[in-house]
């Protein structure tokens, strides 16, 4: 029997006021850093945390070290 996978409840908001979301790509079940390819160029981005915000002109979130 064919388990179904779990989504990854992390996202990323972009777009113009971050009215769009896309979720993290990731499809290992347990994972800190979150990577998904958002908006029409495609860009990508990895985060921790359960929600991100991409810049004001939809560039990929900055991340702290």
């Amino acid at each position: 029997m064919h388990k179904k996978r779990k989504r990854c409840s992390a996202i990323i908001c972009h777009g113009p006021g971050h009215q769009s979301k896309t979720h993290c790509h990731n499809t290992k079940p347990y994972h800190k850093i979150h990577e998904a390819y958002y908006g029409s160029a495609r860009l990508y981005a990895r985060w921790k945390g359960q929600i991100t915000f991409s810049g004001f002109f939809d560039e990929p979130p900055q991340q702290e070290e």
